[in-house]
């Protein structure tokens, strides 16, 4: 498991597909930063880090 000490909200959505559209472009502006999609409903924030196996298509 991940522990995030410090996050910000950069904004909420109604829509999954928006929050997704967002991610992408925040992620593509600033692909050193990190960014996550939380529901509101989740009482905690975990995120469980997985390791990368496979291979990424050209882009």
């Amino acid at each position: 498991m991940r522990n995030i000490e410090e996050f910000s909200v950069i904004n909420d959505y109604e829509d999954t597909k928006l929050a997704w559209d967002a991610y992408k472009k925040h992620h593509s502006s600033e692909p050193s930063r990190e960014y996550y999609i939380f529901h509101t409903a989740n009482v905690n924030i975990e995120v469980q880090e997985q390791e990368f196996i496979g291979i990424r298509g050209l882009r």
